[in-house]
């Protein structure tokens, strides 16, 4: 099964986490596990794209302490629309600039604030966005600038009639 599939699945059987470094590593497998041997496993040389990602040695660290953050923010919980749809583009960004995958960064990262606003009580349906418009907001985040991917979560987003638990 590809990774278009696994997606599907993941729509209706989210992976379950502590929207932590584990969790991060257990959708990248899920979602690469017949594609690549090293499905799930952080890379171990330093990669670009026109910019420069986190460099190897560090994404174990970076990732502890961004998701460290994202814990003592109580994993964006009782916060008001758009606080929550601010904060969710600026993790969505961090995973991205720290691109902590061979392959597969950006379906991973987007399944995994899915997953996290999904336990918010929101449904993020990403089919709603332009691909251009991911590609921009990615590169307008790693500058510094959320205002596109705040934009795109927005657009995004799908409030749900009921929170379900994960």
């Amino acid at each position: 099964m590809l990774s278009g599939a696994r997606l599907v699945d993941l729509l209706k059987k989210p992976i379950k986490g502590h929207f932590d470094v584990k969790h991060l590593k257990k959708i990248h497998h899920y979602l690469f596990q017949d594609i690549y041997s090293w499905a799930g496993k952080f890379r171990i040389c330093d990669i670009s794209k026109g910019v420069h990602f986190c460099k190897a040695e560090f994404i174990e660290k970076e990732l502890g302490k961004l998701f460290a953050k994202l814990k003592e923010e109580n994993y964006l919980e009782n916060l008001n629309e758009d606080a929550l749809f601010s904060r969710a583009a600026f993790y969505l960004g961090e995973i991205n600039a720290i691109h902590p995958f061979r392959d597969g960064n950006g379906r991973t990262q987007r399944e995994f604030i899915r997953e996290l606003m999904l336990a918010r009580g929101y449904k993020l349906d990403y089919s709603r966005c332009d691909p251009k418009m991911m590609l921009s907001a990615s590169i307008d985040s790693f500058a510094g600038d959320n205002t596109l991917m705040i934009e795109l979560i927005k657009i995004c987003t799908i409030r749900c009639t009921m929170s379900p638990k994960l």
